[in-house]
C-alpha cells in the first residue's frame, strides 16, 4: 500500500496533475480571497488526513508563497495554507494510512476503527487553523486590495486535466465511501486498506493516462515514487518485528 501511495503520488505530480488541480482552485475563487485561503487548507488537509501527504507538498509552497504575495499577504500566509494545513491535516489523520492505517493494524484493531472522533479533530484543527490564518492575513495585508490577474496564476482549462481530475475524485471518494462503511459493515474492515490501495492505484494511473501522460513516463515516475517509500518501509518492518518480539516472548 505504502509503495502504491509513494508511486502513484510522484506520477501525479510529474503529470502536472497536482499543480493543475491547485490552480483550477485558484482560478474559480480568485476574486474571493478569504475564500481562497479556506479552500486550498481544506484541500492541503484532506491530502494529509486522508493520503497520508506531507512533504511531498513541498515543492508546491513557491506557486502557493508566489499567489499568497500577489494577494497581498506575506509568505507566512503561503506557508500556512500548504505545509502547516498539511501538517494539521496528517495529525489529524481521519484515514491516514501511516499514523492510523499501519499503527492499528499493528495493534490488531479494526481498520479505521474510530473514524468519527477522527473526523471531530479534524473539523476543530481546521476551524482553529483557518480561523488563525484570517485573522494573521487581516493584520499583514495590503492597505490597498490587490486585483489578481488570471494571466500571472498561469491557470489554463485542458480537458484533458478536467477529465483526469473527475476520474480521480470520483475512484476515490468511493473507496472512501467504502471505508466509511466499513465501521457499521464488519466484514469490509479486513479489506479497508486493500479497497484503499486499489482505488488509489487505479485512480491515479487512470487519471495520469487521461491526462496525457506517456505510459514509460508514468512507468518511471511510479518506480521513482515507490523507492522514496523504502526508508519508511524499512521503518514498518522494524515496528513489526519489535511486537512480534514482545508477542512471542509472553
Amino acid at each position: 500500500f505504502l509503495l502504491v501511495i509513494g508511486g502513484v503520488f510522484e506520477a501525479l505530480t510529474k503529470c502536472k496533475f497536482m499543480e493543475y488541480l491547485l490552480k483550477k482552485l485558484v482560478n474559480k475563487f480568485y476574486n474571493r480571497r478569504y475564500t481562497l485561503i479556506c479552500v486550498i487548507v481544506l484541500f492541503f488537509m484532506l491530502l494529509g488526513s486522508f493520503v497520508g501527504t506531507f512533504e511531498e507538498v513541498i515543492p508546491m509552497i513557491p506557486f502557493v508563497c508566489a499567489l499568497t504575495v500577489s494577494l497581498g499577504f506575506d509568505n507566512l500566509i503561503g506557508l500556512g495554507i500548504s505545509l502547516l494545513a498539511a501538517g494539521a491535516g496528517f495529525a489529524s489523520g481521519i484515514m491516514n494510512p501511516f499514523t492510523v492505517g499501519i499503527a492499528q493494524q499493528l495493534a490488531d484493531v479494526p481498520l479505521f476503527s474510530g473514524v468519527w472522533i477522527r473526523i471531530l479533530t479534524f473539523i476543530c484543527m481546521y476551524i482553529l487553523l483557518t480561523g488563525f490564518l484570517l485573522l494573521h492575513a487581516r493584520k499583514t495585508e495590503k492597505k490597498n486590495k490587490v486585483e489578481i490577474d488570471p494571466e500571472k496564476i498561469g491557470y489554463v482549462q485542458n480537458d484533458s486535466m478536467d477529465h483526469a481530475v473527475l476520474a480521480f475524485g470520483s475512484i476515490l471518494g468511493f473507496g472512501l465511501i467504502l471505508c466509511i462503511a466499513s465501521t457499521v459493515i464488519t466484514f469490509l474492515q479486513d479489506y479497508t486498506l486493500v479497497i484503499i490501495a486499489l482505488c488509489f492505484l487505479i485512480g491515479g494511473i487512470t487519471s495520469a493516462l487521461i491526462a496525457k501522460m506517456k505510459p514509460g513516463d508514468l512507468g518511471r515516475s511510479f518506480v521513482k515514487g515507490m523507492v522514496t517509500m523504502l526508508p519508511g518501509l524499512l521503518m514498518i518492518l522494524l515496528a513489526s518485528s519489535v511486537r512480534y518480539i514482545l508477542v512471542e516472548s509472553y
